[in-house]
């Protein structure tokens, strides 16, 4: 014969067996959503890192780019090499505005000393800028020179500030 203790014990038992269901269901669930947070915000930390590493070697591109026709293809006898410089003298700029981007996208992923350095490249790429636009015809190369080694300098910094950064996201 059933007694009314039997059924509340069966029903206290339920509830029990319901209840730590729910809490470790819940702590699971709890743990699941934090490793999958930590595991996208890896992935989208990694993809910035990336993301502006490319970003820098295009507008180090452009700059090569401009030194070069600069510095060697400038002719100013001909109206279309000049016509060229105000397009290259841009792409200066551009660079300008691409470096700054990384240096920003860095500095929010808390890497410090590497938007430190990219602020050095950017403050480089302006005197480029400031120096190729105030001598459109007639450009000393040895000046050209220390300002491209004084970048190429920066980037070999950068890119080792690059390799420690993409640790930091894995540990």
């Amino acid at each position: 014969m059933i007694t009314s203790l039997d059924i509340v014990d069966t029903a206290v038992k339920i509830g029990l067996g319901a209840l730590i269901t729910g809490v470790a269901t819940y702590a699971i669930n709890v743990k699941s959503f934090k490793q999958e947070l930590k595991k996208r915000m890896l992935e989208s930390n990694v993809s910035i890192i990336k993301e502006t590493a490319i970003q820098l070697e295009q507008a180090t591109n452009l700059i090569n780019t401009t030194a070069h026709f600069m510095c060697h293809s400038l002719d100013v006898n001909d109206p279309n090499s000049l016509a060229e410089v105000n397009s290259y003298v841009k792409c200066v700029i551009d660079a300008f505005n691409t470096i700054t981007s990384a240096r920003v996208k860095c500095a929010m992923l808390g890497e410090r000393e590497l938007a430190a350095e990219i602020g050095r490249l950017a403050h480089l790429t302006h005197e480029m800028y400031e120096y190729f636009n105030s001598n459109r015809t007639s450009v000393d190369v040895e000046r050209a020179n220390q300002i491209t080694n004084k970048m190429t300098d920066a980037r070999g910094r950068i890119s080792k500030l690059y390799e420690q950064a993409y640790r930091n996201a894995f540990a």
